[in-house]
Order: C-alpha cells, then structure tokens, then sequence
C-alpha cells in the first residue's frame, strides 16, 4: 500500500549501525513481495485490482526501489489472482541469470477448483511467459503455494491440498513439483509430507545445496485439553534429501481456529534464518538439521497483533525482522521493525513505523549488497 512520502518521515531513525530504508509498492497496490539479486537489483510483484480477482504486475529496479522499468503483466486473462487472505498472496523467487519465477492461486469458480499457477520471465526478460497450472485439479486448495530458485536452475513450486478427492481437513499433504532447466518444464507432482498439514497457512520453501529440500508449514494435530477440542497449530520444518531426513518443530501453537499465518526466510553465511508467528509474537530462528530444538529470538518491547513477519540478512550478517501490528487509528495496520547482530542480540530497541499497511497485507524485507535493507510494503 502505498501513502504519502511524507509518511516516511514518521518513522522513527533506525540504529545508527544499520541502513534501513522504506521502499512503498506503487499506488494503490497490494501484498508486494520482493527479491534482490546477486547484482544488486530490486524485484518486485504486486496485486492490482479487485481483492476478489485482480492481476499481477511485476517491477524490477536497479537503484533500490527509487525508479523501476517498464511493469510487466504477470496474469493473463483468467489466470488472475486473488488477495482476500494474506496467506494466499503471490510468491516470488528469483533464480539463474537473475530469472522472476511467480506463483499464485488462481480463485476457484463454478467451472473448476482452485489452482496453483506458475509464470517466469522469458529468456529475453521483456515479458512473462503463459500462465501454466502446477497443481492437479484437486478440491479444496487453502492456504499459501510456495516456489524456490537457485542458481544453477533448479526450481521448486510447493502448495498443500487433500491428499485424496474424499479426505478430511486431517488428511491434507505437501505437493511439491521440481524443474531442472528453470521453469522450462517440471517433473511429476509427488507428496512430500503425506498428511497433518493445517489448511490455512502459508509456505515456505528452503534449499540445501546438496539438493535437500526443506518446506516450512504449520502443522493440523487434534488434542483436547480439559474436555475441550483444540488444534496443535506448531510450525514445523520437514528435510527431505541426499542424506538428510529431518523433521524439526519451530514451535507449537494449540488454538480452536485455523491461522492464516506466513513465514519469511533468507540465506546467511551460517545457515537459513527463518521468520515465524509464534503465540506470543514474531519471532526468528536460524535453521540446522542437526539441531532438533533451534533457538529463537524475538524482538523487543511489546504491540498488539504482531504478525507476518518478513526477514532479510546483509553481508554482515546483521538480521532485519519487520512485521505488521494492530495499529492505534483506522489508518491501517502499523508496520515495526528490528534489527539484530549476528549472534541474534537486538542492535536497538524496535522501530515504531508511521507507515499504514492495508487489511490483508504483507511485508518483504531485502538487503542490498552494500549492507543496506529494505522493506517493502
């Protein structure tokens, strides 16, 4: 959501230690999700339109978000998109020769189910290819898709749907799709997680360079407590691959609602930091297999309805978390910020941004070679 610039100015001065800098989505647009490059450059996919059906416009930059090329039309005709729910936003994973890769859910309609769709920028970068549908034409696909590039090709779409036509909200798996020559074409759907995955959530997609693949989920385990129904809401981490088999709990959330939370990830010279909700907020953690309960870290100080979190890690490995909060006015939502040092100790207290966030929306934080951050909002 875009406000004025002047809205920047409210935003209180980050430590003196980082380069933390607002980036706004273009007019009227929502749920931007963004990349940067190994050269440097500034992707960035927007939602335009009705929330119940709008398209999506893709934008690069090579001054950090100041000026950006010509947009780009990401949907086509009925492949368009939907951003009623945070979790089901558009996805965006930028891979070899610096490659766009977006996914997203096509709405369902009295002809045919909801579907994960997928599109690349072409060999020339002037234009996004066809839409092509990655999901099998299943009912009942909730929550968010999720898709990972790397740099030797290798591309990976992930989304949960029923694990058969007649199951039950229990029997919902993990679907994950492989392309070798980046997006060209995809091997067979296969399950990756064959059931106990909660229908709301978003996805997360992580990769290990000796070919594991990690998928963040919130996971659906029926309990009762005091005679009372509840759903072990946890977050968990599957590996599966060369070598690693690993299941890992981020943490364990029992609610009687389905949450549509999201997650956030980013590469560090130590291993994958991942951004999760927790009960009592956002938080971070850093990622290794080998270690069964990972240390997580939160921000400080306290504001109400902390939620989808976005993270970014620079050369320094210094670690961004910004994150949306219940704001004080009908301006919107508020948008927070903290930075952390390596070893996960805030470098200042967090920063109260002035800055309006729609309903439904979400954050992306990058950071730039030169060890400056962005979030884009």
């Amino acid at each position: 959501m875009t406000l004025s610039p002047l809205l920047l100015l409210l935003c209180a001065p980050a430590p003196s230690e980082t380069n933390v800098r607002m980036i706004p989505a273009s007019v009227e647009a929502l749920q931007p999700r963004a990349a940067v490059d190994a050269a440097g450059a500034l992707h960035m996919v927007e939602f335009h339109g009705p929330r119940e059906s709008g398209e999506l416009l893709y934008r690069r930059s090579t001054d950090a978000g100041r000026t950006y090329g010509r947009p780009l039309a990401v949907t086509r005709g009925a492949d368009l998109a939907s951003a009623t729910r945070a979790s089901t936003c558009a996805q965006l994973a930028v891979g070899k020769r610096a490659r766009a890769h977006v996914v997203w859910h096509r709405p369902a309609s009295d002809a045919r189910p909801a579907e994960v769709l997928y599109a690349r920028l072409d060999d020339a970068q002037t234009a996004f290819e066809a839409p092509r549908a990655m999901s099998s034409a299943r009912a009942g696909l909730e929550g968010g898709s999720a898709v990972a590039a790397d740099d030797s090709g290798r591309v990976w779409i992930a989304w949960h749907a029923p694990s058969k036509p007649d199951a039950s909200v229990k029997e919902r798996a993990l679907f994950v799709v492989e392309s070798r020559d980046e997006g060209a074409s995809f091997g067979p759907e296969r399950v990756v997680l064959p059931s106990r995955v909660s229908a709301c959530a978003n996805l997360q997609v992580i990769t290990e360079p000796n070919g594991a693949l990690g998928l963040i989920y919130r996971s659906h385990v029926d309990g009762k407590f005091k005679d009372r129904e509840f759903f072990e809401r946890g977050s968990g981490l599957f590996f599966k691959g060369p070598g690693v088999d690993a299941a890992l709990s981020l943490d364990e959330w029992p609610s009687r609602d389905c949450l549509a939370t999201t997650y956030s990830s980013a590469r560090s010279s130590r291993g994958w930091l991942v951004a999760f909700e927790s009960q009592s907020g956002v938080c971070w953690t850093r990622i290794d297999p080998s270690v069964l309960e990972p240390q997580t870290y939160s921000p400080p100080g306290s504001s109400k309805g902390r939620r989808h979190p976005a993270i970014a890690v620079n050369t320094k490995d210094q670690v961004l978390l910004a994150w949306i909060a219940d704001g004080d006015s009908t301006d919107g939502d508020a948008l927070e910020f903290c930075v952390f040092s390596s070893d996960g100790k805030p470098v200042g207290d967090t920063v109260h941004c002035g800055v309006g966030v729609s309903p439904q929306g979400v954050l992306s934080a990058v950071a730039f070679g030169d060890d400056r951050f962005g979030i884009v909002y």
